[in-house]
Formats: C-alpha cells, sequence, structure tokens
C-alpha cells in the first residue's frame, strides 16, 4: 500500500499530555506527528518511522483508531491515525526537539518544533483537519479508561467521535 498519510498521537496518561509536534511557519497550531509513506510502507510501518523522524520516539504498540478518506484533485487520499501509549526514548518533559526534513538534494521541506504540551493545551491549537481524528483519540482512550472519561469529559464533548472510524477500510 503506498500513498497514504499516517498519523501519531503519543499519549502519557501518568501526567495526561501529549507529544506533539508544530511547523515553524505555524508555531500556534499543534499537530499529531506524521506524514506520507514511502515505497511499499504499510500505514503502521509509516507510523512508525515518522514517529522516529519526528518525535524521537519508538512506538512500542499502536492502535489504529481512525481511518479518513480525503477527496481531492488527484483523488482519494487516505489518512491512517494511531494512538500510541507504550513507547521509548521519548523527548524529555519540558525541552523541544528541532527537526528539519529535507529532500535528497538538501532542500529544507519542512521545519518542526516537537514537544510535550497538556492534553488540554494541545486541543486548543489543535490543526483542524485533525479534529475528527483527536475525536477519535478521544473515544478510544474514554472507551479504555473511565478516569479519562471523567476527568476529560470537555473535551469529549467538543471534539466529538466520528460516527464512522472507518477502520472498516483500515
Amino acid at each position: 500500500m503506498s500513498g497514504h498519510y499516517s498519523g501519531v498521537l503519543v499519549w502519557d496518561p501518568k501526567d495526561g499530555s501529549v507529544l506533539c509536534v508544530s511547523d515553524s511557519s505555524h508555531e500556534e497550531e499543534e499537530k499529531m506527528a506524521g506524514g506520507m509513506s514511502t515505497g511499499d510502507e504499510l500505514p503502521e510501518e509509516t507510523a512508525r518511522r515518522e514517529a522516529i523522524e519526528e518525535l524521537r520516539t519508538q512506538i512500542l504498540e499502536t492502535t489504529l483508531v481512525y481511518v479518513q478518506e480525503m477527496r481531492g484533485k488527484s483523488g482519494v487520499h487516505v489518512r491512517y491515525f494511531y494512538l500510541v501509549d507504550q513507547y521509548t526514548g521519548a523527548l524529555e518533559k519540558g525541552t523541544t526537539w528541532k527537526i528539519e526534513e529535507k529532500d535528497a538534494d538538501g532542500k529544507v521541506l519542512e521545519k518542526l518544533i516537537a514537544k510535550w504540551l497538556p492534553i488540554r493545551e494541545f486541543a486548543d491549537k489543535l490543526f483542524y483537519r485533525q479534529h475528527p481524528a483527536f475525536g477519535a483519540m478521544l473515544g478510544k482512550l474514554a472507551s479504555r479508561d473511565v478516569n479519562f472519561l471523567h476527568n476529560y469529559r470537555d473535551l469529549i464533548e467538543r471534539f466529538p467521535e466520528p460516527e464512522d472510524l472507518g477502520l472498516k477500510r483500515g
């Protein structure tokens, strides 16, 4: 499978924070790490590679939470979003990591800043196109942990889980 996007939300249940990125040209917006597949990568392989590239984090276990089809000029584009709460090598809390992604010729394609944020702060700054995926993440976390449901009910109401999670396509 090629030509897809995979995104990851790295969640720390101990302190309610997420490891996220912002683009240096839009530092006021936060987003889940992720990117386009290369070669014949499967969606989960793309998610794992992107977590290493953008977050310097190795995923130990991941759960596919949401599959979204986006229609554009070039046809249908499929986006896969994974929830990660088991990982290693993550960025130390209170620090940032600056990443420059370059093409084969050395041209800078993207400048990102990775950091941990409290989940509510992340939600306030979340890139709008990731709202449905974030709603799916919140729904999955709430289904796993009743305390999450009680502690973050406001976010769950603000970012409702999509009716169709698209998992049959994934």
